[in-house]
C-alpha cells in the first residue's frame, strides 16, 4: 500500500502543513497562520506583530543540522529542534 498523500482529503489540516514545510527548503520552514479577524485587525489598527492576535498560529520545522556539536549550546538549545 502506498503512504498517505498530505494532500488526501482526510489528512488534517496541521498535517498537511507539516508536510508541506518538510518540503520547504532550511530557513523557511515557518508558517503563520491570519485568521481573517487578524487581517482586518491588522488592516484597521496597523498592528504589525501577529503573534500578539488572537487566533494566530505560527508552526515551524527545522532548521535540521547533521551537526549540532560545532553548535554552540544555547543556541542548538534554542533551535535545534530535530525529531531525536
Amino acid at each position: 500500500m502506498p503512504p498517505k498523500s498530505i494532500f488526501d482529503k482526510d489528512v488534517p489540516p496541521e498535517e498537511m502543513i507539516q508536510g508541506l514545510l518538510k518540503m520547504m527548503p532550511v530557513g523557511a520552514r515557518t508558517v503563520t497562520i491570519l485568521p481573517p479577524e487578524a487581517v482586518e485587525e491588522m488592516a484597521k489598527d496597523g498592528e504589525n506583530d501577529p503573534a500578539k492576535m488572537k487566533g494566530v498560529v505560527t508552526i515551524s520545522d527545522g532548521p535540521y543540522l547533521d551537526d549540532w556539536s560545532k553548535v554552540p549550546p544555547e543556541i542548538a538549545a534554542k533551535y535545534n529542534t530535530a525529531p531525536k
